[in-house]
């Protein structure tokens, strides 16, 4: 898939992945996108070179509002790989926002990376994919920045799971938009920013295998509630009928669980395949089981895994609001900032959500962005 995945974007969309990362050297897209954020958000950000930080090659900031100057938090990078370092891209909450006797303890957030270190005289230079993770990671660290709630229990990120990766995720639509593809990019040789015709190239992709990456997380979401449900022999047994409708030559993995005294035991690798078929309309390697490289079902989604397209369905409802009056309205930044990111977990997000938007979210915009309707 990723192969001819490849090969279709390179005929159809002609784009040379390797000539537009030498546009996104990463100092640049940390420094532009640090300026979006502060413009959008009302927030002034601050290095402190001489900080103390676990690694030479970590930096940490300052935030403050931009208007009051008051002390919001404090934020690490740590952008590039090294031996023993956590190899994924997260963002990690190292202190909840409180307010105790009186007084405000500020933030502390870490976004880290694995993007590909400088070489000799070459920056660092990311593929367009990192530039959407950069924004993507450091929307989290902001949610914990522009907290307000007075208990670290409800404090940043600490919302519905369900609602986790909206932030993030209506962020990354700034990635794929011109004016902003033109200020985050500069080669790293000539100073120019990405070409118009490069730009509309890669814009034109973004929903390139949209379908079949949806249906992908659809088939996952449905792994995970599934196997976190393999006690409830009422919804075991409608599932089983369901796949076996589906699949009347095979016999489901369903059908062929192992009574035990705790419950259950699932033929993991019979229920993905069955499902992946079902669901994906695709086949995999046969005599594998690719569950055990699906690393979210242990690490903290447990039957949740849905809500990262759950959340996209409201990031595109709130973008639209961004579209319709600028990417860089101010006003709508800072209601977004008040109404969405403020209120952490203290307020039910789908009433901070109805706030915003002054109606209850839906579905129009999700379905209209992806090309679905």
């Amino acid at each position: 898939m990723a192969y001819y995945g490849s090969r279709y974007k390179k005929k159809y969309f002609n784009i040379d992945e390797d000539l537009i990362k030498e546009y996104f050297p990463a100092e640049h897209v940390k420094n532009a996108t640090m300026d979006i954020y502060q413009e959008l958000l009302g927030l002034d950000f601050r290095h402190l070179p001489k900080a103390q930080t676990w690694h030479k090659d970590v930096s940490m900031y300052e935030v403050k509002d931009k208007q009051s100057h008051q002390l919001l938090g404090h934020f690490y990078l740590d952008l590039y790989p090294r031996d023993d370092k956590f190899n994924h891209a997260a963002a990690m909450t190292l202190i909840k926002r409180a307010k105790i006797d009186g007084n405000i303890i500020p933030a502390a957030a870490a976004m880290v990376t694995n993007f590909n270190p400088p070489v000799g005289d070459r920056p660092s230079l990311l593929p367009h994919s990192d530039v959407v993770t950069f924004f993507h990671e450091f929307g989290h660290v902001m949610h914990n920045m522009c907290n307000e709630a007075n208990y670290d229990r409800f404090a940043g990120a600490s919302v519905e799971q369900d609602f986790v990766e909206m932030p993030s995720q209506m962020l990354e639509n700034w990635m794929w938009k011109k004016d902003i593809l033109k200020k985050v990019s500069k080669h790293y040789q000539t100073g120019k920013p990405l070409p118009d015709k490069m730009v509309e190239q890669k814009i034109a992709s973004q929903n390139d295998q949209i379908a079949s990456d949806t249906l992908n997380q659809i088939f996952l979401g449905t792994l995970d509630l599934i196997l976190y449900s393999a006690n409830d022999k009422k919804l075991l047994a409608q599932s089983a009928d369901s796949l076996a409708q589906q699949r009347p030559d095979s016999i489901s993995a369903l059908r062929r669980h192992v009574k035990h005294k705790d419950g259950f035991v699932i033929d993991t690798e019979d229920l993905w395949h069955s499902l992946a078929e079902k669901i994906e309309q695709s086949e995999y390697q046969p005599h594998t089981n690719p569950i055990g490289t699906f690393g979210h079902l242990i690490t903290g989604y447990v039957s949740s895994y849905y809500s990262y397209l759950w959340s996209q369905v409201y990031s595109c409802d709130l973008f639209q609001e961004f579209e319709k009056k600028g990417l860089m309205n101010k006003e709508v930044g800072m209601k977004y900032r008040k109404l969405i990111l403020a209120p952490g977990g203290s307020r039910d997000s789908s009433d901070s959500l109805s706030m915003y938007l002054g109606r209850a979210p839906n579905n129009k915009a999700f379905l209209k962005m992806n090309n679905f309707e």
